[in-house]
Formats: structure tokens, C-alpha cells, sequence
């Protein structure tokens, strides 16, 4: 129900139990069933990307996503800051993808990380990951439809990342 739309408060009235229980469902549920994907292939061309979301009011989160194109397959994603150590914990898990090139857009910790002979920093070609991030937006929104979009904690925007790219 919850990952249909429906707020935590809605199921939990409709299963006379309290929205607490239902969050703790929720994330045991995430918890058992929360695995990124595992390469079967060499990801020839990622995109990569970072979108930003509020845990609470105050601290802003950004997650850091890499797109396989030729699957259009979110394969991985880190949230922390905006800055290149969380880009470094993402482009170390994608070793295991043998990824030949990366397509960026032009923020700053891309060029200063990634190798020049494997970037191609192009907004023309980061369509596909900004389409995800769309659809990101809109789930996340989806289930705070009557309040401002925040999330209570980081293993809920990082489960539900999952779930909806």
C-alpha cells in the first residue's frame, strides 16, 4: 500500500493499527528486501548525477546516482554531501561495472575525480538521468502530497530510492 501512494496514516487506519507500526513495516520490509543491482555485464556508458532532497527542513541530502542507458537501470547510488567524497564511495562500487565512460554535466567534483580520458561532461547527454531524477521527484512528492517533501530519515530515501528508479 505504501509503495501504491498511500500515506502511512491512510494504511494504518485502514488496518486499525498506528502509523508508527506501519513505518516500522515499512522499513523492515525495506531492510529484507534492499539490494542494489549486481553487474552481469560491463556497463559500457553511465550517467551520472546528483539530486538533492530534505531529510527535515533544515538538512538538505544529496543522492549521487549512476544510470546504465543501455538497460535504463539505476545501478547504484550514494547519499551524503556534494562533495567529491561521496562521489568517490560511488565510483568505487562502480569498478565492478568496468564502466569505459562517464557522461556528466559540469559540476566541479566530476572533473576532479573522474579520469579526463573517461568523462564527457555534456548536458546534451544526461537526458535519461534527468528523466529518472524526474520520476524520483514525483514519487518522493507522491507520498507527502499535503505537507512540504521532506523525509524523517536517510534509510527511507535510501530504500525507497530503490523502489521508484
Amino acid at each position: 500500500m505504501y509503495i501504491n501512494g498511500l500515506y502511512l496514516r491512510t494504511i494504518a487506519c485502514l488496518l486499525h493499527t498506528s502509523a508508527t507500526s506501519v513505518l516500522s513495516w515499512a522499513r523492515k520490509f525495506a531492510l529484507e528486501n534492499y539490494e542494489k543491482p549486481q553487474p552481469s555485464s560491463e556497463a559500457v556508458v553511465i550517467q551520472l548525477d546528483e539530486i538533492w532532497h530534505f531529510l527535515n527542513l533544515k538538512n538538505k541530502l544529496w543522492i549521487w546516482k549512476a544510470y546504465y542507458v543501455d538497460t535504463r537501470q539505476l545501478i547504484d547510488w550514494e547519499c551524503g554531501n556534494r562533495d567529491t567524497n561521496t562521489l568517490k564511495k560511488l565510483l568505487q562500487r562502480l569498478k565492478k561495472w568496468n564502466v569505459r565512460i562517464y557522461i556528466t554535466d559540469y559540476w566541479k567534483p566530476y572533473a576532479e575525480i573522474i579520469p579526463k580520458e573517461l568523462l564527457l561532461q555534456n548536458k546534451k547527454y544526461t537526458h535519461s538521468i534527468e528523466r529518472n531524477n524526474s520520476h524520483q521527484r514525483h514519487w518522493f512528492a507522491r507520498f507527502r502530497r499535503k505537507i512540504c517533501v521532506v523525509s524523517r530519515s536517510l534509510e527511507m530515501v535510501d530504500f525507497n530510492h530503490d523502489s521508484f528508479c
